[in-house]
């Protein structure tokens, strides 16, 4: 969010939804932010290192859910039509 939204000039806007789906918890985040490319640009070549998604990977790992089909991040101007900011979907298996 800090480093999504903060930059960002205008109207800031974080939409965050949860819903049961077929195979968990469907978690969705998306923001009107400049975007994770834009954001990896600005830290090239700076001394930064942000935790975040690495710490998120880790967390991940711990609760055994690794791989692509349980985290997808996208940078929304990839998309068509294109948009700013950043969609997130995360998928949290429920027990049986």
């Amino acid at each position: 969010i800090l480093h999504g939204l903060g930059p960002k000039v205008g109207p800031k806007e974080l939409i965050v939804t949860i819903q049961p789906g077929e195979n968990g918890l469907q978690c969705t985040i998306q923001d009107n932010g400049v975007g994770v490319l834009a954001t990896q640009k600005q830290k090239d070549g700076k001394d930064h290192r942000s935790m975040g998604m690495k710490l998120v990977r880790q967390r991940l790992d711990l609760m055994g859910l690794r791989g692509h089909e349980h985290l997808s991040i996208t940078d929304r101007s990839t998309l068509n039509p294109p948009a700013e900011g950043t969609l997130v979907y995360l998928t949290i298996p429920l027990e049986q």
